[in-house]
């Protein structure tokens, strides 16, 4: 199972057009915010955890703690519209498994989510 947390719903439909083109089985879920994500998380259990970094409030921090906490083998791959390496640092330190600058490593997304299926090692940081 895939949740993709995104707060645009543009971004989020396009995400969910890519991920469903992905070959591996798989159920995508989708929320737009904090307190949407977190009813689904326990509920799932996702394999695989797609974050928009950008949530209101900061709630992004909250929120990867909060799908650790629930399972630490989740894989979280953060998306974010600030590829600032201090910023990717910060969120690899949280917990997250891979941060990516949403759209000029858009078309790594696959790549990414194939890796966690095959179980292959998977790059801390950006794919760059």
């Amino acid at each position: 199972m895939i949740l993709i947390i995104e707060r645009s719903a543009e971004v989020l439909d396009r995400l969910v057009q890519l991920v469903s083109e992905i070959e591996h089985p798989k159920t995508i879920f989708k929320a737009t915010g904090f307190e949407e994500a977190e009813l689904l998380l326990e509920d799932i259990q996702p394999k695989i955890v797609l974050l928009d970094s950008c949530l209101p409030e900061q709630k992004s921090i909250d929120l990867l703690k909060r799908i650790k906490k629930i399972n630490a083998a989740t894989k979280v791959i953060i998306l974010s519209n600030n590829p600032d390496v201090r910023y990717e640092k910060h969120y690899l330190s949280m917990g997250a498994d891979v941060f990516l600058d949403k759209y000029h490593d858009y078309e790594k997304i696959p790549v990414v989510i194939n890796n966690i299926y095959c179980s292959k090692e998977l790059p801390a940081a950006t794919l760059r």
